[in-house]
């Protein structure tokens, strides 16, 4: 499954930022929680995608290593062709699994939308504990399970399962987290983003690599007929809005 989730990312590389309208919104938020009193160390990004966030990293962070990793290599390559003119030797750019960790030592450690891939989200949280420095952070963002509920809703009114993958969601990390980590604050924001039509939405999760099923659901032909037939009328000409629920979690070894 893992090798599936690179290789649709990696294929999406080129095309990404056109369609990664939600990551795009996200990540404005994810600059401004940013911290400033960190210890020394680098910084270490999971998910570095095609550099959005790396970009940030390079700016705040300029006198720091930083480590920018994906699992997929196409987007290690748009990262780093989008920080190349501005690339000391200081950065690193490593194709890596975020839930296995090879680095060490880390001042921060920070990932956007990128947790809700994992296979154990908690689990590679408290993973970040043998990689941080004392006093290093985590700062995370992931799609939570809240998301879609307008996918949901359709589904359910058509009798039609809901593909949607399954969803980290707070509660269940804070009380993994808790004892572990030091002043751990959790909290989200709804995102809404607009599509003309149902098929354009369902166009953006392929254009993005974000169409990878991770519990082997799908409609057949027949059913996704009426799914992308029902919800169309449904909206009577108006456009899609869908509304993903951005969750944040920042913490201190």
């Amino acid at each position: 499954m893992k090798k599936r989730i690179a290789s649709n990312f990696s294929q999406a590389a080129a095309d990404y930022d056109e369609f990664a309208l939600v990551q795009k919104k996200s990540i404005v938020t994810m600059g401004g929680l940013l911290p400033h009193n960190l210890p020394p160390g680098p910084i270490l990004e999971i998910g570095c995608g095609t550099g959005r966030l790396s970009r940030e990293l390079s700016t705040v962070f300029r006198n720091r290593s930083l480590i920018f990793t994906d699992m997929a290599s196409g987007m290690i390559e748009q990262c780093r062709r989008h920080l190349t003119q501005a690339s000391p030797p200081r950065h690193i750019w490593l194709i890596m699994d975020g839930e296995a960790l090879a680095a060490r030592g880390c001042a921060l450690i920070v990932s956007s939308l990128t947790m809700q891939w994992f296979n154990d989200p908690a689990s590679a949280l408290e993973d970040t504990l043998a990689v941080l420095r004392d006093g290093g952070q985590i700062l995370f963002s992931y799609i939570g399970a809240d998301s879609c509920p307008q996918w949901r809703q359709i589904c359910a009114e058509l009798n039609l399962s809901c593909t949607i993958n399954p969803l980290p969601d707070h509660q269940h990390l804070a009380a993994r987290l808790e004892g572990k980590f030091k002043d751990i604050k959790l909290w989200s924001e709804n995102i809404d983003i607009e599509y003309a039509t149902v098929r354009d939405f369902f166009y953006s999760l392929k254009k993005t690599g974000a169409a990878t099923q991770l519990r082997g659901l799908r409609l057949n032909s027949f059913e996704m007929g009426r799914l992308l037939k029902g919800w169309q009328l449904k909206l009577d000409g108006a456009p899609l809005i869908m509304t993903y629920n951005i969750q944040y979690l920042r913490a201190v070894r």
